[in-house]
């Protein structure tokens, strides 16, 4: 490989890294949100109104200049939508959830084992084959998870354990299920119609149950614009940019480091402490996400793994 190609490669390297560590700031700036007197619903429908409205001024801009987007049927449009407003805005609200109930440390580490999920359906829904690869990784997740959950029950709220839970579950299946909806779209515009979606959901939900506020501080709306620019909008943009230069199966790789990033700024945001026992389970979790994505040779899980990354986390 010449210079520049190392060049160019190191280069989308960087942008899968900052990617995976702009994803993992968004439970530690919606925890300071909820500080700074925000509620779940207002939180949620803000970060998702305002995806919106940016991806929407970002596509017009590009498409000025020439930029072509695959088309899609309004048919198509319409199921994003609903994807978003059902799926995923279950998943989001249980995620938030989480980590209200419990160090978002633990929440993100209980989430990420979305991967061994999706692999364990797959497997059942006859997608993909079961072999030893997938074997062992699902051995390192459950083993993670037990020495995860064994040392957090006396110690931690298991509502909140539900809650990242259940996050982990919905977004397995909207990533089952965007799978096929995202083949035949650009990643930028399906993610604006999957904002656009969860928006609604919590807009209508927040104006029937009167928990949408306009009436917000400043600290509040300071950190809702960086869960907006930072933890989603260059989160996404850089893991397509790098996607591209590196492939499907190295990018998912290094972004990896978004549980560690969340760890990491839990640890010095709010003090958080976690076990021994609880930080090796989380090594196993990650390890096993590894092992998931390790054999690029496979195209159509590669493809299968992109497209879940492609739509906002």
């Amino acid at each position: 490989m010449d210079k520049q190609n190392v060049k160019f490669e190191t280069v989308g390297v960087l942008f899968s890294l900052i990617s995976g560590t702009s994803y993992g700031t968004y439970s530690i700036f919606a925890k300071l949100a909820y500080g700074a007197g925000l509620n779940e619903t207002s939180l949620i429908f803000f970060r998702c109104a305002g995806t919106t409205l940016l991806l929407y001024t970002i596509i017009k801009f590009n498409k000025s200049k020439g930029k072509k987007y695959v088309e899609m049927t309004n048919t198509h449009k319409v199921k994003i939508l609903l994807l978003g407003a059902v799926i995923y805005a279950a998943m989001t609200g249980c995620y938030l959830a989480s980590f209200i109930k419990i160090p978002a440390s633990i929440a993100s580490m209980i989430y990420y084992l979305y991967p061994a999920f999706v692999t364990i359906l797959s497997i059942l829904l006859k997608i993909e084959r079961f072999d030893l690869t997938k074997g062992l990784a699902l051995i390192l997740a459950g083993s993670g998870m037990m020495l995860l959950l064994n040392t957090s029950f006396g110690q931690i709220d298991p509502i909140g354990i539900i809650y990242a839970l259940a996050a982990a579950i919905t977004y397995t299946i909207y990533i089952l299920l965007g799978n096929n909806l995202m083949k035949s779209s650009d990643p930028m515009v399906a993610s604006m119609y999957l904002m656009a979606g969860v928006a609604i959901t919590y807009g209508i939900l927040g104006l029937t149950n009167g928990e949408l506020t306009f009436n917000i501080s400043a600290k509040a709306t300071m950190y809702i614009i960086l869960i907006i620019f930072v933890s989603t909008i260059l989160g996404l943009v850089l893991f397509w940019q790098g996607t591209k230069i590196i492939g499907p199966s190295k990018a998912s790789i290094i972004s990896m480091v978004e549980p560690l990033v969340t760890i990491i700024l839990a640890c010095i945001v709010f003090k958080e402490a976690i076990t021994g026992f609880q930080g090796f389970g989380g090594v196993l979790i990650l390890v096993s996400v590894f092992v998931l994505n390790w054999k690029p040779s496979i195209k159509q899980r590669s493809e299968k793994k992109v497209k879940g990354r492609f739509l906002i986390r």
